[in-house]
């Protein structure tokens, strides 16, 4: 069997082993999301995105409508333009009301969902069963996953990740038999990807990387004179499939720019030049190996002051020796370089080089990237395996033990996120206090009335970042709720100024006019 087939032939009292080897992986799958995410039946919504999203939002709060699809396509959603997870959240209020419990289920069924798609895929495409559910449990049970899973606004996480499995298994089923009507469905899923998250913008670069390994589709001098492989193509072939899907990724891009734009969420040049971003892309990387293999203190982090020269230095050297490994392992094992660029590839746009918000990474973006991660570590971990058997039942013993300790500290992570009050603490235990958690915390305490306790937290967000156009307009917001009208005017006035762009505390200062009394 060669690793490009779409499925192997089995003696007659095999096949019904290896169906029962998948209907194990698959419910083993199931059991771990299972354990972990059982606690997000005691959750609630949290006062991050979750109002914006849901809770606050009177498009979504009310329900699905049919008048609701054209402010869905027209319209940005919290500072994205993602029509496909917005209707699903419309659908769920429709189904459960405001009810977290549910929606977050539903979370958790989409995560499920997506491991064993991406279980199925890897099999597909390699063969290989053991590397294949070693993937997919990783994906399953890293604590980085938490992020995306047990909070309701990330839905577009986990979404876009069953898209993409899908979008893959159709660009599978397109290579083994070309036509064009496969190559639209190919276009169709992805269109429907990008339409619940624009992370999926270098998926197009993902397919491209399938067709080195494990398809192993694309034509290199070695595969001229062998007439034993599959049908191939060429360079030139598999580059012009990829320039087709680009168009919608091009779509995607401008309307979530927009969409960014308008919410005062892409970050000021003169904030961030393009030094320090290019400082952030690095250190980032750096810090997302480290999740990788020690997944503690997660959180949704800050950007600080400055970066420690240390923490770029050794960032840079471990992208550069990390970088030259892959290549060097690659020209014998593919999926080592594959693995490598799938990770550094699809987490090119939430990297920093164009700086949205104000974090500089987060557990989120890496739900799909880690992917071609996991891929090495199974893969290798496999191929090494069977070169030593003799060392299979240690490997093995510690391998479960591993995953054991990842299912107890994602289970551990899943408890931050059980109302806004844990994860705030949280949160400013862990990354000391940012700006955000002040102001999220500040806009906690004005729902419950208390706004003596918000102002202290407003006032101290808009302290560590005066030229924040949406820290301002909530500082003003509650000096409205205080009737201090003059002192609110001003500070949505200054709002403005930092960004004219910004329609919150234009609206605000419009509804404060109007409050005037008539002479």
């Amino acid at each position: 069997m060669t690793a490009s087939t779409d499925a192997c032939v089995l003696p007659p009292d095999r096949a019904p082993r290896r169906a029962a080897a998948h209907v194990l992986v698959v419910v083993t799958l199931l059991v771990l999301v299972a354990f972990i995410y059982w606690p997000v039946l005691g959750h609630s919504f949290v006062n991050i995105d979750d109002p914006g999203y849901l809770t606050r939002n009177p498009r979504v709060a009310d329900g699905f409508s049919p008048g609701d699809l054209r402010w869905v396509f027209t319209e940005p959603h919290l500072a994205n333009w993602h029509p496909v997870t917005t209707i699903s959240h419309l659908l769920d209020v429709q189904l459960f009301g405001l009810n977290a419990r549910w929606h977050l289920v539903e979370n958790v069924f989409f995560h499920a969902l997506c491991a064993a798609l991406l279980y199925a895929l890897l099999v597909r495409t390699t063969g290989r069963l053991g590397a294949s559910a070693l993937v997919a449990v990783l994906f399953a049970v890293h604590p980085t996953r938490v992020e995306s899973v047990a909070w309701v606004s990330e839905r577009k996480d986990v979404l876009s990740g069953v898209f993409m499995m899908l979008t893959l298994h159709a660009y599978v089923s397109y290579t083994r038999r070309p036509s064009p009507l496969r190559f639209t469905g190919v276009a169709a899923l992805l269109t429907l990807g990008l339409m619940s998250k624009a992370m999926l913008v270098t998926l197009p670069a993902v397919l491209l990387l399938l067709d080195v390994w494990p398809l192993r589709r694309v034509r290199d001098r070695s595969d001229l004179t062998d007439s034993t492989s599959p049908p191939r193509v060429t360079w030139r072939r598999a580059l012009g499939e990829k320039a087709i899907l680009l168009l919608p990724v091009f779509g995607i891009v401008v309307a979530t720019l927009l969409a960014q734009r308008a919410y005062d969420a892409i970050a000021p040049a003169d904030q961030f030049p393009l030094s320090r971003r290019l400082t952030t892309a690095v250190v980032a990387y750096g810090y997302y190996l480290k999740m990788l293999v020690w997944p503690v203190d997660l959180a949704l982090y800050v950007y600080p002051a400055t970066w420690l020269g240390r923490d770029v230095a050794l960032s840079v050297i471990l992208l550069l020796a990390l970088t030259f490994g892959a290549v060097v392992a690659g020209r014998q094992h593919r999926f080592v370089v594959v693995g490598w660029l799938w990770f550094v590839g699809m987490l090119v746009p939430a990297i920093g080089l164009v700086q949205v918000g104000r974090q500089p990474f987060a557990d989120r973006y890496t739900y799909l990237p880690f992917i071609g991660l996991f891929i090495v570590i199974a893969f290798g971990l496999v191929g090494v395996l069977s070169r030593h058997r003799t060392w299979k039942p240690i490997v093995t013993v510690l391998g479960v033990l591993i995953v054991g300790a990842l299912c107890l500290r994602s289970r551990d992570q899943v408890h931050v996120w059980r109302d806004s009050d844990t994860l705030l603490n949280h949160v400013m235990q862990v990354t000391h206090a940012p700006a955000e958690a002040f102001q999220r915390r500040g806009l906690a305490l004005m729902e419950v009335g208390d706004l003596r306790s918000a102002r202290a937290q407003l006032q101290e967000a808009v302290r560590r970042y005066p030229t924040s156009a949406g820290l301002v307009t909530s500082l003003a917001q509650l000096e409205v709720r205080e009737g201090n009208r003059v002192e609110a005017e001003r500070l949505f006035r200054r709002a403005m100024e930092l960004n004219p762009d910004l329609s919150a505390p234009r609206e605000g200062l419009s509804d404060l006019l109007q409050m005037r009394p008539t002479p």
